[in-house]
């Protein structure tokens, strides 16, 4: 699946949801420079961003999950938050995490700003996570947050597996988050062999290792996850989380699973989206993203 942030001043676009049809435009970018606040408001205020969120989803196995609320009043301040949740060994997991995590962080959180929706988000994990281990399942997921804290201009992720978020503004693009693929995780796999479980790759029909860096008992190929409660002595829920402000300028944010990234590099990511006019809005640009990926796997 793909989802899609896009923040803009009040003046800039119109709101509309996820299924919604107002155009939406990185040329310009989902969101531009905070217009002048109301003589009511204080002289350093910003504006609210205006938040628009979308979705797509072509799924494989039907096990990735995707959910988002918007324009939450979290501490009376108006937040957006996007969850991507990418299954393996069943869809239990994800499907939890999907109609849970959100709703559990703004409910923990004792404030908008990043540092407590940080807590928040910490506790939100390892309580999903126990609970999907508590579960008639030995499914996982991983799991990706983004919120935009319209209020603050404040972008925060957080991330456990592979399924990674990005940050795309006037000019570039960043990625947010980190990987825990083991293959592309030295961290990682050195957090897994002091549980003292082994790292090793599947043997081929000719004999030989290959595939990715897996590790044992149970074979998992990311290890930081939801769920996959037949692998507790190497799993573990705490995610990386990362926080910056919404560049002035506009931009837009982007979660996708594995699905996506395997096939899109970031940087053609990025080029979709900077170069896209989407008369279906958000829905629309993160549509081009699926469609993009599927044209480039074999």
């Amino acid at each position: 699946p793909s989802m899609l942030l896009g923040w803009s001043s009040p003046k800039a676009s119109p709101r509309v949801t996820g299924s919604g049809s107002a155009r939406f435009s990185l040329t310009r970018l989902g969101f531009s420079r905070p217009c002048t606040p109301p003589p009511a408001e204080k002289a350093d205020a910003k504006p609210p961003l205006a938040v628009i969120v979308g979705s797509s989803q072509t799924s494989l196995k039907g096990e990735d999950a995707v959910f988002y609320m918007e324009e939450v009043m979290v501490a009376g301040e108006s937040c957006s938050f996007i969850v991507v949740a990418d299954g393996h060994g069943g869809k239990k997991a994800s499907a939890y995490i999907s109609t849970h995590m959100l709703a559990r962080i703004v409910s923990t959180t004792t404030g908008a700003g990043a540092m407590e929706l940080d807590k928040a988000a910490r506790i939100a994990f390892a309580q999903i996570h126990d609970e999907v281990c508590k579960m008639d399942t030995s499914a996982g997921s991983t799991c990706t947050v983004c919120c935009i804290n319209a209020t603050r201009h404040e972008v925060s992720t957080w991330n456990v597996g592979d399924s990674l978020a990005m940050m795309v503004y006037d000019g570039g693009y960043r990625e947010l988050g980190q990987t825990h693929r083991l293959e592309d995780s030295p961290l990682e796999q050195a957090r897994v062999l002091k549980t003292g479980a082994q790292l090793g790759r599947v043997l081929g029909s000719n004999g030989l290792p290959g595939g990715p860096l897996r590790a044992y008992p149970g074979g998992l190929a990311v290890v930081r996850c939801i769920g996959d409660s037949d692998c507790m002595q190497f799993v573990t829920p705490t995610p990386a989380f990362s926080t910056c402000p919404a560049p002035p300028q506009g931009g837009a944010v982007i979660a996708c699973s594995d699905g996506i990234w395997d096939h899109l590099k970031a940087e053609d990511a990025a080029v979709c989206i900077l170069a896209g006019q989407f008369e279906g809005g958000a829905a629309a640009a993160a549509h081009l993203l699926v469609e993009a990926a599927i044209s480039k796997s074999p």
